[in-house]
């Protein structure tokens, strides 16, 4: 059982937001019938979705809903939430070097 399904405290847990798409279609969401306050409301859908442009890795695109963050009071917890509903993706690119490197070696005994 997740959190959301908490009484009294389960609506801090859910990010709600209409959305498209249904049991068959390519932007998949499932609908809990069974609820008597929300029968059309969406259970689940894609957290991620992701383009990886393997001939220039710099292009791949994804979008992670329902925010960067998992953290409950984090203002990124649900900042993706609207353009995952919308079908927008960010770009991973362009790829850097990075700043700092750690090189972890075992203990030779």
């Amino acid at each position: 059982m997740g959190f959301g399904r908490l009484p009294v405290i389960g609506s801090l847990f859910n990010v709600r937001i209409p959305s498209p798409g249904g049991q068959e279609t390519v932007n998949r969401a499932a609908m809990r019938f069974s609820s008597n306050t929300d029968p059309y409301g969406q259970g689940h859908g894609p957290g991620l979705r992701a383009l990886y442009d393997l001939a220039d890795l710099d292009a791949s695109r994804f979008m992670i809903g329902p925010g960067q963050s998992g953290r409950l009071f984090s203002d990124n917890r649900s900042s993706l939430a609207e353009k995952w509903r919308d079908g927008a993706y960010l770009t991973l690119g362009p790829l850097s070097a990075p700043s700092h490197v750690l090189t972890l070696k075992p203990e030779q005994p």
